[in-house]
């Protein structure tokens, strides 16, 4: 009895499934990073400002962030479903989307010989280390809508193809629309969707491809038509989503500025604080050649012709070309250009490597072969790791450090204490569970913000400064308090209490503090924790409350 195409299409995804979480597996137990801690913290924050009706002067209730609303809103829903394992289900879940949809683009253009290649090569590069792709980073929460876009243009050209059929645009425009909008609402970078659909529809205008029988004029009334599906969708889209962004106290000039006009400003202040944009972009290098884009980046050529064989001609070509072209020129806007900016071109390098492994059938089975070895050595790598994730020595050191100093506060204070991080490691809140003291959790706000600074000082003055004060940097980092400000309010109002990890910790002069409680959480690298001469009981916590 043979199964039918629902219970294969259940099983291939499940077996896409099965490979993302291998891949993603030896990592699902370390904390979030500075960017996961962080949004999911103002994500938290936002929810319950709506629900709750909250007054607040900034585009997310309490905080400002220069994200998208999707993005922030994702990461708030996941903690608050499964705090931060939510949050790492969340990215399981998203690489194997990205997965399926890349390998549905991949058939269409290239046939179905193409889909087992590019599910495989693409579930396991969007969770390759290297990348920091087996954290949930926004690149590849991204990456689903916009390849989901893709795809659904996909399908609607390997129809439209088909001179056996009578296609609307409408329908399918209107959709790859909305879920292009919603990509660059999760991260403005990714443009992958839009490029790609101007590609396929300049394409679709100017050559006649397997549909010799449109003329000129239906090309072009056809591509129009599309396109104005899609603009309309997309600009609905994100008018309705930022028009609910800017619900609060926070006007529509805050909510486009944080999402456009700060990440300009922050490429100029780059330019003047940090190294040049060749320096930075050779970060980009190592985890490239590490997790094998650089090598798929080769199968593009190829598979651009090879497409050009297949069932949508050109006119597939074309859309991948695009697909390509709009995710490099996004990663290219990014500034910093850390490692995890490369998940943006995992998706189109996937799919080209998928249908050009396609066009040999020898390489096929050894690219499945190559799938089902490196899925095994990761679940070997699981299983001997599995009790070592929650240890010092599976983490890196600022995790570590993360760890302890927000432990320490956690057991320290009260509920309603606040913590001032300077300048800036936004997880820190989040471990520590108290709110932040400051609106502003990121280096680049310091470095292109008056106002970020103003605030910090603001949080550590007077009555109502905040309890707890974590030393990450100095006060003068980011070329930052030329004023003494920041220097004097810790001098005037605070006092050392510990070094967890090398990190100072203070606490406000006025506070008793009679028992510490040291952290569980260690940090082997370090040396001991220390604590501030002072008639304390000092306690150590055998374990995580």
């Amino acid at each position: 009895m043979h199964a039918g195409p629902a219970t294969r299409a259940i099983a291939a995804a499940l077996a896409v499934l099965a490979v993302v979480v291998a891949a993603r597996l030896p990592r699902f137990g370390t904390p979030l990073g500075v960017d996961e801690g962080g949004m999911t913290l103002v994500g938290v924050d936002w929810i319950e400002t709506f629900t709750r009706a909250t007054q607040h002067g900034w585009v997310y209730g309490p905080n400002w962030l220069d994200r998208p609303p999707l993005l922030v809103g994702l990461y708030g829903v996941s903690d608050l479903l499964g705090g931060a394992a939510g949050v790492r289900v969340l990215g399981v879940l998203a690489a194997t989307l990205v997965a399926l949809f890349t390998a549905h683009v991949a058939s269409q253009l290239a046939g179905r010989g193409a889909w087992w290649p590019t599910a495989l090569c693409t579930g396991l590069a969007v969770s390759a280390p290297a990348l920091h792709g087996d954290t949930t980073a926004g690149e590849l929460l991204a990456a689903v809508p916009a390849s989901a876009s893709i795809a659904v243009m996909a399908t609607w050209l390997a129809r439209d193809s088909d001179r056996r059929r009578r296609v609307s645009a409408r329908g399918w425009w209107l959709v790859a629309g909305m879920l292009a909008a919603a990509a660059v609402l999760v991260k403005q970078s990714a443009i992958d969707a839009f490029a790609a659909g101007g590609a396929l529809l300049v394409a679709t205008m100017l050559l006649r491809g397997n549909r010799p029988d449109r003329s000129p004029r239906a090309r072009a009334v056809l591509a129009v038509r599309a396109g104005a599906w899609f603009t309309i969708a997309a600009i609905a889209t994100v008018a309705l989503v930022v028009a609910t962004m800017s619900r609060g106290s926070a006007t529509l000039h805050d909510a486009w500025y944080a999402l456009l006009g700060f990440r300009m400003d922050v490429l100029h202040a780059l330019q003047a604080q940090s190294t040049g944009p060749t320096g930075r972009i050779g970060r980009l290098v190592p985890p490239a050649m590490a997790s094998g884009i650089a090598f798929a980046i080769v199968a593009v050529p190829f598979a651009l012709r090879r497409a050009t064989l297949g069932p949508t001609g050109m006119r597939g070509a074309a859309l991948l070309a695009g697909w390509f072209a709009g995710a490099s020129i996004g990663l290219a806007g990014g500034g910093y250009y850390w490692s995890h900016y490369l998940i943006q071109l995992v998706p189109p390098a996937g799919a080209a490597l998928g249908i050009a492994i396609a066009a040999r059938p020898k390489l096929r089975v050894l690219a499945v072969a190559t799938a089902v070895l490196l899925t095994m050595v990761q679940v070997a790598g699981a299983t001997s790791r599995h009790h070592a994730v929650e240890q010092a020595r599976a983490m890196s050191g600022d995790q570590q450090r993360v760890l302890a100093v927000g432990e320490f506060i956690r057991r320290n204070s009260e509920p309603d204490d606040r913590v001032a991080v300077i300048y800036a490691r936004a997880n820190i809140p989040y471990y520590a569970q108290r709110d932040s003291a400051t609106p502003f959790g990121w280096s680049s706000m310091y470095r292109t913000m008056p106002q970020a600074h103003e605030a910090m000082v603001t949080a550590l003055s007077g009555p109502d400064r905040a309890a707890w004060v974590v030393l990450w940097q100095k006060p003068t980092s980011f070329h930052q308090d030329s004023d003494h400000r920041v220097r004097d309010a810790l001098d005037s109002g605070y006092r050392d209490v510990a070094r967890i990890c090398g990190v100072r910790v203070l606490a406000r002069t006025d506070t008793a503090l009679p028992v510490l409680w040291l952290p569980a959480s260690q940090c082997p690298q370090e040396g001991p924790l220390q604590v501030a001469p002072g008639p304390v009981a000092v306690v150590r916590a055998s374990r995580e409350p």
